[in-house]
């Protein structure tokens, strides 16, 4: 069953446990699953087909670590973002840079595996409604949250506690609806998953990363803010 629920955020404390007990899950480990393109590329087949069992079978197997996983690495880029030191900065922003483009993409491939599983739930039941969609002018929004970090008259220290406020608020509201689908896979009720709000909080938390990910890369003279022409390849 589809359910919509609007849990309060969980405080940032609380939400970085969950995001490091998520990291630790047996599921995880990368020799025991499919690739996120191959997988993506076998529920795109079992969708053409309808095939109902073959994606419960592709969702059961990649759905909760595809969550778990973006989760953990949204907290690690977290923690890194909040504190920043006097020293070896370049250094720092390049760590802090790739730990973003890595969370980036687990997000991107835990909002593709939650669009199957709601593609799937339609499959069952058609008057469960359509996927959920990202807000309109979100890709838009990124540039410019990463455009204020940059040149929106705050002084760096004020920039830098500024992407971390945006990092954290985005796991705070990203943990609770994750852990909940988490809780229904590991119980093994596919039936049961939860797709909202995680999905919206999924495609916040996406945003949140990708801004704060061009804005480092400006820092480090790379990424759109720095060449109009660069695009970011988070897929």
């Amino acid at each position: 069953m589809r359910l919509a629920i609007s849990p309060t955020p969980l405080s940032l404390p609380d939400a970085l446990a969950l995001a490091q007990a998520m990291g630790t899950r047996s599921d995880l480990d990368a020799s025991q699953r499919l690739t996120p393109s191959d997988w993506t590329t076998a529920t795109s087949a079992a969708l053409l087909r309808r095939d109902r069992a073959g994606l419960e079978a592709l969702l059961r197997a990649e759905l909760a670590p595809a969550v778990a996983h973006a989760v953990a690495l949204l907290g690690v880029g977290v923690m890194t973002a909040s504190w920043w030191p006097e020293h070896e900065v370049q250094r720092w922003v390049a760590e802090l840079a790739g730990q973003l483009d890595r969370a980036c993409r687990a997000l991107q491939h835990a909002i593709t595996a939650v669009g199957v599983a709601e593609r799937w739930e339609a499959l069952i039941d058609p008057e469960r409604g359509t996927p959920t969609k990202p807000e309109a002018g979100s890709s838009t929004g990124l540039i410019e949250t990463a455009e204020r970090y940059l040149r929106g008259g705050l002084g760096e220290e004020d920039a830098r506690r500024a992407v971390h406020e945006d990092l954290a608020r985005a796991l705070c509201g990203l943990a609770s609806p994750a852990n909940a689908l988490l809780a229904a896979m590991d119980e093994g009720k596919v039936d049961a998953l939860i797709t909202l709000p995680l999905q919206e909080q999924l495609f916040r938390a996406y945003a949140a990363a990708g801004a704060a990910l061009a804005f480092e890369l400006a820092v480090l003279g790379e990424g759109p803010l720095v060449d109009p022409k660069a695009v970011l390849d988070l897929e």
